[in-house]
Parts: C-alpha cells; structure tokens; sequence
C-alpha cells in the first residue's frame, strides 16, 4: 500500500494533487488551496472555471485504469475549508 498523506498545496492551477493509473493507494490527510491569484482558474471574462483539487483519474494514456485507491479528508482545516467555500 502507497501512502500519499499530510501534505499542503497552494496554487493558481486547476490541478493540486492528481493520480491516474494508480492501485492500491490511501491518498489522505492532504490539503489543495487556491492562492486567491484566480490567473490560472478563471476565463478572460472573470468567470470561475475551475478550483483546485486533489483526484484520481482512471488512466494514463497507456496505463492501467486506476482501483483500489481512498481519498479521505481527515484534517480538521481541510475540512472546515471546503465547508466554508460549499456555503
């Protein structure tokens, strides 16, 4: 089992933490945060396109698909973040 844990992510991007062609992994305890910039996550119109976050995608281009893997949020932080920006 491969432990992807504790870690913390700021960015502009879209992307935070991604996985695709992985098995057998426990992806927990992790943080994504937007820096608050919007350069990389909104359109020339101003308009959010997308946030950052933490997934797993079924495959690579030539990989296997992804199974066997868990995404838990367990900080406390974390979770009063997303609380907060889902209101």
């Amino acid at each position: 089992m491969i432990l992807v844990t504790t870690n913390v992510v700021m960015t502009r991007s879209c992307w935070g933490i991604g996985f695709a062609s992985v098995r057998g992994r426990k992806i927990v305890n992790n943080t994504v945060l937007d820096d608050g910039a919007d350069t990389g996550t909104k359109n020339p119109a101003g308009r959010i396109m997308c946030r950052p976050g933490i997934g797993v995608g079924p495959k690579t281009h030539d990989g296997s698909s992804s199974n066997n893997v868990m995404v838990a949020i367990t900080s406390p932080a974390a979770l009063a973040f997303i609380t907060s920006i889902a209101k």
